[in-house]
């Protein structure tokens, strides 16, 4: 009768049979705690607990109700609640990650500052070395980000392939979170196992927008990867156009010595019959 009375249109019957209920068995109350929290039903989730359910209680997937409410949109109010009650922090779910990957993941920033000031350690890692900060800055949610930086977290932390928040947002061409992470002191040159810097990912993506932010903030056009390539080399090879990248070496205020040798990376790639214009000095600026 409980679980029907829960599964109804009308959930306060289920509240009601709980108030006048002294026996409901302790599975019967978590699968209905999981289910207020997906819910985002407050009330039923503070009379759960008053009951005595275990609020550290996991699911199938290894989700707490603290996990659950962190994914739910419009949970702040409920994901204080059950700080207050005094559930576990940095308790992780079956793919290693705690409540503040979980915010980070479904773009809670009004989670980071609740969480972080109960606790929730800022820079955790998965079994990938991943932060919240690499989630926020491979999904592209900012909010996120800008709160994790707010409250300290490492800018220049590497996951297990090396790396850094700077690498995702290049790959994925989000110039906002770009400049976020190189304003929060992001480095311009951080190297990956491959040796590929956030400039190299990129060039290899064909975002241009993003390679004249890059090397704005002085990134190293001519950084060798494992292969000795240089992101030149991916960006002839991919999507960029072949004579944009000289120009904005040289509207950048890049060493002239660069577009230099970007032109002859070009002419190499091209092969000796093609037509390639001349880049004079005078261009400088």
């Amino acid at each position: 009768m409980a679980e029907r009375a829960f599964n109804s249109n009308h959930p306060s019957i289920f509240k009601i049979l709980l108030e006048y209920s002294k026996d409901l068995p302790s599975d019967i109350m978590e699968s209905a705690l999981f289910r207020a929290v997906q819910k985002n039903l407050h009330g039923i989730v503070a009379a759960l607990i008053d009951r005595g359910v275990d609020i550290n209680a996991c699911n199938e997937i290894q989700y707490t109700p603290l996990l659950l409410a962190c994914g739910t949109a419009g949970a702040a109010s409920l994901t204080n609640l059950l700080l207050h009650k005094g559930m576990g922090i940095n308790l992780r779910n079956q793919a290693d990650e705690t409540p503040l990957h979980v915010a980070a993941l479904h773009n809670q920033g009004a989670l980071v500052g609740l969480l972080v000031n109960a606790g929730a350690q800022i820079n955790a890692v998965t079994q990938e070395l991943v932060t919240p900060l690499h989630i926020a800055s491979q999904r592209g949610n900012t909010d996120v980000a800008q709160q994790l930086l707010h409250h300290k977290a490492d800018v220049n932390v590497k996951d297990k392939q090396s790396k850094s928040p700077l690498h995702f947002a290049a790959e994925r061409g989000d110039k906002t979170t770009v400049e976020i992470l190189l304003n929060a002191n992001a480095d311009p040159n951080a190297q990956d196992k491959e040796k590929k810097t956030p400039l190299h990912t990129a060039a290899v993506r064909g975002h241009l927008s993003i390679v004249k932010v890059l090397l704005a903030k002085k990134g190293r056009f001519g950084a060798k990867d494992m292969d000795g390539c240089t992101p030149m080399h991916y960006a002839i090879r991919g999507h960029l156009p072949e004579y944009c990248v000289p120009k904005t070496l040289l509207t950048q205020r890049c060493c002239f010595q660069d577009a230099i040798m970007c032109y002859t990376d070009i002419q190499y790639c091209a092969g000796p019959s093609s037509a390639i214009p001349v880049l004079y000095p005078i261009t400088w600026h």
